[in-house]
């Protein structure tokens, strides 16, 4: 983990220079615009100040939480939102910082599963890494916004270490941190098929523990959980599920394309292995 660089700082400074005033008056005005003059200038402390002054994340957390639940890929999701696709995923990622920073230096009053967060984080990541040059040209804020998409895969993995070791991932949802930064670290072609597999390896060893400890498994099923058992994976161990298709989205997709460079590279038994365990993961 202390290879990854751990850091929470480096993703929040890229982050913040590249959000623009419109997008924090959007923030601050999600609470159905209540408050939205406290929240905005809680938030452009935010911006100004960043890892300086975590503890000022406290003003606007509530709505940093509900911001942080935007699906910029689906049209009918928030038809008011006035920025397009990648400006959503800026102000998504955004949020997603700040909350993770609460988490980790253990702030009161975030009532939000870690998992949901984490991945939530990892796809806006994902979105603003793959931006084509020529898409970059049609982005306010330029210039920090090129700097953000060149480095955002690398910054979201050291948050997340950095996370890791806050927490010492003794909650049952620490799986998160290791899975969202094998996601990263493949994407950005920094994680091969051995690593990859121990990380696979540890997280199902650590969800068997959990479950041995008590864990609940609960419904699979996105919203209320039922009394329906299903599988040992952890997204069946927590009540926080909002965000699990985006999970069961994300984590085949990205191991698809590497399991098939895997085998093209002769790692066969990684490449099986891995697919078992995406198999494991969305059931």
């Amino acid at each position: 983990m202390q290879s990854l660089n751990p850091d929470m700082e480096a993703l929040i400074d890229s982050v913040r220079t590249a959000t623009t005033d419109a997008m924090l008056l959007h923030i601050a005005a999600s609470d159905y615009g209540y408050e939205v003059d406290e929240y905005l200038q809680a938030l452009e402390t935010l911006r100004s100040l960043g890892w300086q002054d975590v503890k000022a994340i406290h003003g606007p957390r509530e709505v940093l939480s509900l911001c942080h639940w935007d699906e910029p890929g689906n049209p009918g999701f928030d038809r008011t939102n006035p920025f397009p696709f990648l400006e959503r995923h800026v102000i998504r990622l955004f949020c997603c910082s700040f909350l993770l920073a609460a988490e980790a230096n253990d702030l009161e009053g975030y009532g939000f599963a870690n998992n949901q967060t984490v991945i939530i984080a990892v796809d806006s990541a994902i979105e603003l890494h793959s931006v084509e040059p020529e898409q970059q040209t049609k982005v306010r804020q330029q210039e920090p916004f090129d700097r953000l998409c060149n480095s955002v895969l690398q910054r979201t993995m050291q948050a997340l270490s950095y996370s890791a070791i806050r927490l010492q991932t003794i909650d049952d949802e620490g799986w998160a941190f290791f899975l969202g930064i094998l996601l990263c670290g493949i994407k950005l072609g920094t994680i091969d098929a051995a690593q990859a597999d121990l990380i696979c390896q540890w997280i199902r060893e650590r969800t068997a523990q959990h479950i041995r400890q008590g864990g609940v498994i609960l419904s699979a099923s996105d919203g209320e959980s039922d009394a329906h058992t299903k599988s040992n994976s952890p997204l069946n161990t927590t009540f926080f599920t909002i965000g699990h298709k985006v999970w069961r989205s994300l984590v085949p997709s990205v191991m698809q394309d590497a399991t098939e460079i895997w085998r093209a590279n002769g790692n066969k038994d990684e490449a099986d292995r891995a697919d078992a365990f995406v198999s494991w993961f969305v059931s």
